[in-house]
């Protein structure tokens, strides 16, 4: 069977890591994703992914050819790469790509159908459309190292590159609608997604919910700042590492408290219930959860909670997702052969087609 994306080529001009990532999703799903880089001794070539660990990243499934689109004689061998392609995809600001010729009227001259996709910092508008961004100064800006860590400590940075990874979905989503759309109409259109955007994208119900409350919800460290102050959706420590619970809700928190032992407390506390009769308060539950908790294994607790219904799960190193049966099960963690590294296991795609996960990266 060919792949989703069977037949769509992309063109991606001077790749950051947020766009890098969205064309690699879109070559997870079949696209021809052609790279073009500057040569090295290009003053462009900062944008280039030097480190091997960025090309089996953000590069597997791609090809690449080199062109100095800085030189007058290159526009024409540019033009006929955009002639053959569905999307382009750019990382560079607007003057930028107005004076490399790579702007999107100078690129739909060429192609009507194009999709033209920028991705940027802070969004093609205001203030800040011109400035440069980094995953960190992302995370900050839109609020989510506020939000993260413990009331009194220092905004808490994510532990993986959230604003890149997520702005690369955004944009990855955007690029398929105009797609679609394009097929239909015969028209392109231009997607703009920033990280700043990205960041207060998948905050939207945190942000919707101070908004609408008037109250902000402060920092709760090892749960939920808009929900763990009446459930039970936090961070455990078990006898050998870390486990999660969420829905607490009747009749979860009744299970737990026969599982735990702890019938005297099932009446005492009420996960999403009227907290005016509360007997005891949410620290002193966790408290009295947590030592408990630290009597039997991960695996231990996780088998209990399945046989009565909790949902919970484990909270997982890297070196364990990189061995879990259930992420290779499904192609998420795979293995590649690389020319100098040998067999080496790198994250695969999220994406199953057809019930069968893509085949490793070549």
């Amino acid at each position: 069977m060919a792949a989703a994306l069977d037949g769509v080529r992309v063109l991606e001009l001077l790749p950051t890591r947020h766009g890098a990532y969205a064309t690699r999703m879109l070559a997870d799903m079949g696209a021809l994703v052609t790279v073009v880089e500057p040569p090295a001794s290009s003053a462009l070539s900062r944008a280039r992914f030097e480190h091997e660990l960025d090309r089996i990243t953000f590069h597997s499934r791609k090809q690449s050819v080199v062109l100095d689109i800085e030189r007058d004689e290159s526009r024409g061998a540019l033009g006929r790469l955009a002639a053959e392609a569905d999307v382009v995809v750019r990382s560079v600001g607007e003057e930028t790509a107005e004076r490399l010729g790579i702007d999107e009227p100078a690129l739909r001259a060429f192609n009507a159908r194009l999709v033209y996709a920028v991705c940027s910092g802070f969004g093609p508008r205001g203030p800040l459309a011109d400035a440069p961004a980094a995953d960190i100064t992302a995370q900050g800006a839109g609020g989510y190292m506020a939000r993260s860590g413990y009331e009194g400590a220092p905004p808490l940075p994510a532990g993986a590159a959230i604003a890149s990874a997520t702005g690369a979905m955004y944009l990855c989503s955007g690029i398929l609608a105009a797609l679609v759309g394009a097929g239909r109409s015969g028209v392109g259109r231009r997607v703009d997604v920033s990280l700043l955007g990205a960041q207060i994208g998948i905050q939207s119900w945190e942000l919707d919910s101070q908004s609408v409350r008037g109250v902000a919800s402060g920092r709760i460290g090892r749960g939920h700042p808009d929900i763990s102050d009446y459930t039970l959706c936090h961070v455990f420590e078990a006898g050998d590492g870390w486990i999660t619970l969420a829905g607490m809700g009747s009749p979860r928190w009744e299970a737990l408290c026969r599982l735990l032992g702890l019938d005297e407390l099932e009446g005492q506390f009420m996960p999403y219930g009227d907290r005016s009769k509360w007997v005891v308060t949410m620290g002193e539950v966790l408290e009295i959860l947590g030592e408990h908790f630290l009597a039997r294994t991960r695996e231990e607790w996780l088998d209990a909670f399945e046989r009565v219904g909790i949902t919970g799960g484990s909270a997982q190193t890297h070196g364990e997702i990189l061995g879990e049966a259930q992420a290779r099960a499904n192609g998420y963690v795979t293995e590649m052969a690389h020319p100098d590294l040998g067999a080496i296991t790198v994250v695969g795609s999220p994406y199953v087609f057809g019930g069968e996960p893509p085949p490793p990266p070549p």
